[in-house]
């Protein structure tokens, strides 16, 4: 893929998350950024660029759609172009899914599971009534 300006031949570079951009006087573009304000006009505050198929390098202005950042994270969850870890994957968690069943099979108290397990007695409820670490069976 190339790009004219003024002239010259652009053509692009992938950036290390796989991004195509151009460098025009001086300053590096994202194509995608581009290809969106030539076809859809300038991007409205608060939005960003999604590229529907989740291809980074389709930058074609049917790909292209303008969507809010939360808009774009859920797109990329449900594409699973993003992973979100749960469970002991989580990077701020101390459980296991072995530590969630005997919670849950404990006849002990919230308030003597939540001392014994270093959290609150909030979290030990939650766990009970599987609000979180609803994966665990």
């Amino acid at each position: 893929m190339q790009y004219r300006c003024r002239g010259r031949v652009l053509k692009p570079t992938c950036r290390d998350d796989w991004y195509p951009t151009l460098e025009i006087k001086g300053k590096t573009v994202s194509v995608h950024s581009l290809v969106a304000l030539a076809w859809y006009g300038p991007r409205p505050e608060g939005m960003e660029v999604n590229h529907k198929d989740g291809d980074k390098t389709n930058c074609r202005p049917d790909n292209l759609e303008y969507v809010t950042p939360s808009g774009n994270a859920q797109h990329a969850l449900e594409t699973g172009l993003k992973d979100v870890p749960m469970g002991s994957r989580h990077y701020n968690t101390s459980f296991t899914e072995d530590d969630i069943r005997a919670i849950r099979s404990s006849d002990k108290s919230g308030k003597e599971l939540a001392a014994e397990r270093g959290c609150s007695p909030q979290n030990i409820c939650d766990i009970r009534k599987r609000r979180t670490w609803k994966h665990v069976v």
